[in-house]
């Protein structure tokens, strides 16, 4: 078709021209007056590619669909390849194929397959270490492996299943080891480590040590009628007093005498087995029996108290309460002794009982006991003393020992000749020292006398110088030697010989004295006294010159 130039300018993009006004009519794709403006198809979204695996392209007065992967000889497909990416997928993925479950057809970023992390997916996930596993973790446990896991059997195994742990003789992972464990006594053996939990009664690692509840006090044994009895893992309790017939029976407290009281513990086993079912009955009975029989038996009995009656044969333990006298004692011994050597019987209920056995405060009272025995119990006697058994009297006397005579003899013999040299020791060192003074006090030098006496003039107030050396010189009345000396006189009286005697008032020092010991000897009867003042006594002597 030609266009007239008058009515418009011939475009490609006019597909006609008004043949009376010249307007132009365009061409798909293309618009403005004259046709010669495209039209963006692209832009405007009026193309008709398949988003999802093409691009619109603009071109003038048209658009073309390009494929985002692949190409349009082959054909647009949906996507590249797990290996490439990129537009028309001319690039290759970077991603660890094997751990990777996709690459991104436009960017080529990883998406890891399940246990599997980091940019090219190479990296494994520990499900174990970040508790994402799902092991049920009291029969399992979790073993990680390369993009997962595995749960292991900790108990049994995976072929017949995990169970809820190891039998009571095995422990370990796969209970593999044997548990150490006395099964008999034991309870559980850990599943892990093989430690052993004991039943009641039994400790120890392996449970072998049997626990003594009675030592270690863990009983519920009434300890007032029963006795702990210890067996293998557990304890039983025994009745002290009574049986599984009768009960237990409780003990009697023992009884506090007064201070004008005494008693006396006595068991006797009788022959005879007395019916106990009714305890009180028999208990009541026997105190009536015992009473009568004690009663006529001692002088001052006050009661008998029953603390337990047992059998075998019959045993009745009770105490014997008297007044506190001597004679009361007396008879209580000669009765209980009776009572045990078979001299007198109990009447019980009209029935005789004979005894096997008397115990008096722990101690056996048989026929070759003696009244003795039972006395002291309860009046010992003093040290030095024995205890006498005189027809029915018995009492505490001293003790007569012959060693004592010989004791005696053998202490005069050996002691009154040692008094007798200490004596005679004694007199000779004396005799020897008085006449070493003697000789000393004879033998003084002139200087001698003047250091020990002081300088002639020397003296203290009212006191007599002492005449020197006058008890040992031989002319003086006064020496030990005058009388012995002079005993060879003939027909003379030796008092007459001092009293014609006149000693030299004349001291051995040479000084002159106005005094003389001949006028104390004539003027005084030897047997009369003679008092002489007191003298007086000064710290310094004083001088006269």
């Amino acid at each position: 078709m030609e266009f007239h130039r008058s009515y418009g300018k011939s475009t490609l993009g006019t597909a006609a021209c008004h043949d009376d006004t010249g307007a132009c009519t365009c061409k798909t794709g293309w618009t403005g007056a004259d046709c010669s403006t495209d039209i963006d198809e692209c832009a405007n979204k009026t193309d008709n590619c398949n988003a999802t695996i093409e691009t619109c392209s603009n071109v003038d007065g048209s658009w073309s669909c390009v494929c985002i992967y692949g190409n349009s000889s082959t054909g647009c497909n949906g996507g590249c390849n797990d290996t490439h990416y990129g537009y028309q997928c001319n690039q290759t993925c970077p991603c660890d194929l094997t751990n990777t479950a996709a690459c991104h057809d436009d960017t080529g970023a990883c998406t890891c397959k399940t246990g599997w992390t980091g940019v090219d997916c190479s990296t494994d996930i520990d499900e174990c270490a970040n508790k994402t596993d799902n092991c049920n973790a009291t029969i399992e446990t979790c073993s990680n492996v390369d993009g997962s896991w595995n749960c292991v059997c900790i108990y049994g195994n995976s072929s017949t299943g995990c169970n809820g742990g190891c039998n009571d003789t095995h422990y370990g992972y796969q209970c593999n080891q044997t548990c150490p464990c006395d099964l008999t006594n034991t309870a559980a053996c850990h599943d892990d480590t093989g430690a052993c939990t004991c039943k009641t009664g039994w400790t120890g690692a392996n449970c072998s040590t049997d626990i003594d509840e009675c030592a270690t006090n863990k009983h519920d044994c009434n300890a007032s009628i029963e006795t702990c009895n210890n067996v293998g893992g557990s304890w039983n309790c025994v009745c002290i007093y009574g049986n599984s017939s009768t009960g237990c029976i409780a003990k009697e407290s023992e009884y506090t005498p007064e201070s004008t009281e005494l008693k006396i513990g006595v068991v006797v086993t009788f022959n005879e087995t007395i019916d106990l079912s009714d305890y009180d009955d028999a208990k009541k009975e026997m105190k009536i029996a015992l009473t009568n029989y004690y009663k006529e038996k001692i002088k001052g009995f006050i009661k008998v108290v029953i603390l337990v009656m047992r059998e075998g044969s019959t045993v009745v333990e009770h105490e014997i309460v008297t007044n506190k006298t001597e004679k009361a004692q007396q008879d209580t011994a000669l009765a209980v002794v009776s009572l045990s050597n078979g001299e007198n019987k109990v009447e019980y209920k009209n029935q005789t009982l004979s005894t096997t056995l008397v115990t008096v405060e722990d101690k056996n009272i048989t026929s070759s006991n003696s009244k003795c025995d039972v006395y002291i119990i309860n009046f010992p006697c003093d040290a030095g003393e024995q205890c006498i058994e005189s027809g029915d009297s018995v009492y505490c006397s001293k003790i007569a020992d012959d060693n004592d005579e010989f004791k005696l003899i053998v202490g005069l013999g050996v002691g009154i000749p040692l008094l007798f040299i200490a004596v005679l020791i004694l007199a000779i060192i004396c005799v020897y020292w008085r006449r070493r003074q003697d000789d000393d006090s004879s033998n003084l030098s002139e200087d001698e006398f003047g250091i020990a006496y002081g300088s002639p003039g020397s003296y203290f107030p009212s006191v007599i110088p002492t005449k020197i050396d006058s008890w040992g010189r031989h002319v003086s009345p006064y020496s030990p030697h005058y009388f012995s000396d002079h005993s060879t006189i003939q027909g003379g009286n030796r008092l007459d010989d001092v009293t014609n005697y006149t000693e030299p008032y004349l001291y051995d020092n040479g000084e002159k004295s106005n005094f003389s010991w001949d006028f104390m000897f004539q003027s005084l009867h030897p047997n009369e006294k003679f008092h002489i003042r007191r003298p007086e006594i000064r710290s310094q002597p004083l001088k006269t010159e």
